[in-house]
């Protein structure tokens, strides 16, 4: 591929890529333009208060690294547990 034939596919491209973010920026103007906003749904944005009224505080949790600590432990317990049999088998 020559050089020229590379930067125009590159224009393609990218022409490709502003076309679809257009698309999806009037596709979200639309739904949002439908949207009815009250007063006190103005207000809050205007005065930059949360969107949510809530009586409690969430913690985030990543399930991952949850996973990950969790898995390590039961690996861990599994060896312990394998120590014991053995030696336990050794001593009869």
């Amino acid at each position: 591929m020559t050089p020229l034939q590379k930067a125009n596919n590159q224009q393609n491209c990218d022409n490709a890529i502003e076309k679809s973010r257009k698309l999806v920026l009037r596709c979200y103007n639309a739904l949002a333009s439908q949207q009815e906003l009250s007063g006190v749904q103005v207000a809050s944005y205007l005065m930059n208060w949360d969107d949510h009224y809530t009586t409690h505080q969430f913690q985030d949790l990543y399930l991952i690294q949850t996973e990950r600590y969790l898995q390590a432990e039961l690996n861990e317990m599994r060896k312990k547990q394998n120590l014991r049999l053995t030696s336990h088998d050794e001593a009869f």
